[in-house]
């Protein structure tokens, strides 16, 4: 990992973040993940507050992902 890079991880499942938060806790990145229970459609994070977004397995669970889409 990188040492300068500040990863945020999202997810609407509690029982994802738990497996997230285990698998944190073995790789010892603590400080450099963080991980959060929000819905990605309407995310309160400030436009272009990340430099990267990375989505996996969502859009095909939604029915209409275009408001996904637009908050990405």
């Amino acid at each position: 990992m990188r040492p300068h890079w500040y990863l945020t991880g999202i997810d609407l499942s509690a029982n994802m973040l738990k497996v997230g938060a285990q698998n944190v806790e073995k790789a010892d990145v603590r400080s450099q993940v963080g991980l959060e229970l929000i819905d990605a459609k309407p995310m309160s994070y400030l436009d272009n507050y990340f430099a990267l977004v990375i989505s996996n397995s969502i859009i095909h669970y939604l029915p209409d992902p275009l408001p996904f889409l637009q908050e990405v």
